[in-house]
């Protein structure tokens, strides 16, 4: 099972690698914009979301940075559902979202058009496993209903954990649960363990036991600030300001961790 895991997973950073080159290329960042000032261009739509790697967007908006840079930024909130910014990200309801690179290939394989811009994130310990009381062990899940969002990087994690204690998807019962309610899912018994993020990890602890964390997968979840490739050939200077004003928000949090 293990060589299986090791498999799946250089096949899958195989096609991150192939599928951003494929994105990247041809893709020319100083080449003359036609775009409007900023002062009367459309507002440049960026999701947000209570995620570490988000946080640097709240940094800004409180500090003026995106004025500052020019940059009519407009931000929206999609606490309640972060698949939904994915959605709306591809139907072109919002600009640019952090999102995992295995959700960036998943979404271009069924037809997106969408381009890494920045590599943002990387997990550590931030999403895994809690379970209820009575399993203690990731082995113990074999026979388990788990809830997870379907169709999504917290599956394929999933799977890769799984497969280091020798069990696989075939031999759980998944239960679709949006990460956000996974806490409430446990809670009520709908499921015998959960596989969701932060805060709703340490939520879900509580109501049970924490059995695993991304901590232990150093490497495997990453993710990125992603737009549309139509947006990055119509309007370059705004993405060019917005990864400034990263820059700048990224120094403050590494100078005033508090």
């Amino acid at each position: 099972m293990k060589g299986k895991a090791s498999s799946r997973l250089i096949t899958f950073l195989a096609v991150v690698l192939f599928g951003t080159a494929a994105l990247f290329y041809g893709v020319d960042w100083n080449a003359s914009s036609s775009q409007e000032p900023a002062d009367q261009a459309a507002p440049l739509r960026i999701s947000t979301y209570y995620w570490p790697g988000m946080f640097w967007i709240d940094i800004a908006r409180t500090k003026g940075w995106f004025e500052e840079a020019g940059l009519n930024a407009e931000l929206v909130d999609y606490n309640d559902d972060y698949y939904a910014s994915l959605d709306d990200l591809r139907a072109g309801g919002i600009d640019a979202a952090d999102l995992w690179l295995f959700d960036l290939v998943r979404l271009n394989q069924q037809g997106a058009n969408l381009v890494l811009v920045l590599a943002a994130d990387e997990s550590n310990g931030s999403e895994g496993i809690a379970s209820r009381e009575g399993i203690t062990a990731v082995e113990q899940l074999e026979g388990q209903r788990i809830g997870v969002p379907l169709g999504t990087a917290l599956v394929y994690e999933l799977d890769v954990i799984l497969a280091r204690f020798g069990v696989s998807l075939e031999d759980v019962t998944l239960v679709d649960v949006a990460a956000e309610k996974a806490a409430e899912v446990l809670s009520q018994d709908r499921a015998d363990a959960v596989m969701t993020w932060e805060p709703y990890l340490s939520e879900a602890g509580r109501v049970g036991r924490r059995l695993y964390d991304s901590s232990k997968l150093p490497g495997l979840m990453a993710a990125g600030i992603t737009f549309r490739k139509s947006f990055v050939d119509s309007r370059p200077q705004d993405i060019q300001k917005m990864v400034e004003v990263w820059h700048r928000a990224t120094r403050f949090i590494k100078d005033h961790p508090e």
